[in-house]
């Protein structure tokens, strides 16, 4: 179970790389940790940002399911002020077969995370 939405938006940083990135590309900590503030009241849990080697990422919990936001910048992007961002939401495989589940869960994160985003007037050309 998959869904992405991309956007673009200048609110967080596309042009410095950082110390600790493990490569140019891995923008967006910033864009996970302002996902993680406006969802804090949420009844998901959520685990700190950590890199991978196209972006970041974020696991969140709930009722004992367990789901990926994969947070990443657009290549042709890095370097512009208004940079376009992709976010994916993903069940693993693994937990469609083992542990509770609750079929609305996937479908109530993305709609969380689509509502964050809608709210946000400096986001634009979500699709």
């Amino acid at each position: 179970m998959n869904r992405e939405v991309s956007f673009r938006t200048n609110l967080f940083e596309s042009k410095e790389i950082k110390p600790h990135f493990i490569n140019e590309r891995c923008f967006g900590e910033d864009l996970a940790n302002w996902i993680i503030d406006k969802l804090r009241e949420s009844e998901f849990s959520f685990s700190e940002p950590y890199q991978e080697d196209w972006g970041w990422e974020i696991d969140a919990k709930k009722d004992e399911e367990r789901f990926f936001v994969q947070i990443g910048i657009m290549d042709e992007s890095i370097g512009e002020e208004n940079a376009e961002w992709m976010i994916s939401i993903e069940k693993p495989k693994s937990w469609f077969s083992f542990g509770k589940q609750n079929p609305f869960n996937f479908e109530k994160l993305c709609r969380e995370i689509d509502e964050i985003l809608t709210r946000e007037p400096r986001i634009t050309e979500i699709s």
